[in-house]
């Protein structure tokens, strides 16, 4: 429900009135005896859209939502951005803290930094801060990268799908947190024999830890 207002330009056009990221949303509920969830709706603002189609955007890890520290968050927000796959990028520290919008006194600033790089926690990138306040960012070497995506036969994701309408659950959800399961697997050599079989196997195990 937020709205705001920014002379940022998406798609080769500024948007100069307030808005929002989602113009409308919802859900529909289906009657099978008792309600159930049958799909949801979202409508995103055109100056998101423009983004989005231009490819004025960039993706992030999944690993983000498990930062507990909200500094950490806004860190790789950072790193993501202006680092990117580049081999390095580094920024001043008083710079990185005007960025972060932290207004704690510089010296509890660096000792917060000094703590996000000895526990080492951000998606693909480490960090080091070095004598001169000089804060350096790299992609980590020994990320793996997937060349193929995991490719689900529609059976299988039918079959989910009754699972997930059977209970109530998010399947787009349910899905993706098994692909991500399976794409760690695979990044450790171990990728699904069958991935159909595996996914409702999965979805079935869900069912019964529920």
């Amino acid at each position: 429900g937020t709205n705001f207002q920014t002379d940022i330009t998406t798609g080769n056009k500024r948007e100069t009135r307030i808005f929002g990221l989602i113009d409308e949303g919802g859900f529909v509920m289906k009657d099978e005896g008792e309600w159930r969830l049958d799909y949801c709706e979202v409508v995103l603002s055109d100056w998101v859209m423009r983004a989005i189609e231009g490819d004025e955007v960039v993706t992030i890890s999944n690993d983000y939502f498990r930062l507990r520290r909200p500094l950490e968050r806004r860190i790789y927000e950072i790193a993501r951005k202006h680092c990117g796959s580049q081999k390095r990028w580094h920024i001043n520290l008083a710079k990185l803290q005007d960025k972060t919008g932290s207004n704690a006194p510089l010296k509890k600033f660096r000792l917060n930094i000094r703590q996000i790089i000895e526990g080492d926690h951000l998606p693909f990138y480490t960090l080091e801060l070095n004598s001169d306040d000089l804060v350096i960012f790299r992609p980590r070497q020994n990320r793996v990268i997937i060349a193929a995506d995991i490719v689900l036969p529609e059976w299988a994701e039918e079959k989910a799908r009754e699972i997930a309408r059977g209970k109530g659950w998010d399947y787009h959800a349910l899905r993706a947190n098994w692909m991500n399961f399976a794409h760690s697997e695979t990044a450790k050599g171990n990728p699904p024999k069958n991935a159909g079989a595996a996914f409702v196997s999965y979805c079935k195990k869900q069912e019964k830890l529920r």
